[in-house]
């Protein structure tokens, strides 16, 4: 089965927890522009998938989608649509894997440690959206380098 949905806006990354000392302890807490973010991701997969949930292994596919900068020419814009000029800024791949990873656990999947297979695209578009696939991986994966077994 595949659920397919988009969020809109900005993809943003997963932030490192941030630390408070309350006395004589310190808590951690993620930072609300990491919870506002992965509560748009839960608004956009219930919209879409209305309860679905996935089980066994689990290939998730995101395609972060940036607006150029305003400041830019028309020439260089078209070109960075065009995907001429590659988006190589911040968020890093890993971060917004795992913003939109864990803000789908419990939810759509038990854990995300069933993911076995992701793939992260950054990219430049008209608008700032993330498109998000996410299913049941019924195929083999393999590695990419052959492997030299029993030597």
């Amino acid at each position: 089965m595949d659920i397919e949905f988009i969020v809109p806006g900005e993809a943003i990354g997963k932030e490192r927890p941030r630390f408070v000392r309350r006395g004589k302890f310190v808590t951690t807490y993620t930072p609300q522009k990491t919870k506002d973010y992965q509560k748009e991701v839960l608004i956009a997969y219930n919209k879409v998938a209305k309860g679905k949930k996935l089980y066994g292994s689990i290939k998730a596919e995101v395609c972060a989608i940036y607006e150029p900068p305003k400041s830019v020419s028309k020439k260089t814009r078209e070109k960075m649509i065009n995907g001429e000029i590659p988006y190589t800024k911040k968020p890093d791949v890993d971060n917004i894997l795992k913003s939109v990873c864990d803000a789908l656990n419990e939810v759509t999947y038990d854990d995300d440690a069933q993911i076995n297979d992701a793939r992260v695209i950054k990219m430049y578009g008209d608008k700032s959206i993330c498109q998000i696939r996410l299913s049941d991986s019924k195929h083999a994966v393999k590695p990419f380098i052959k492997i030299n077994k029993g030597k």
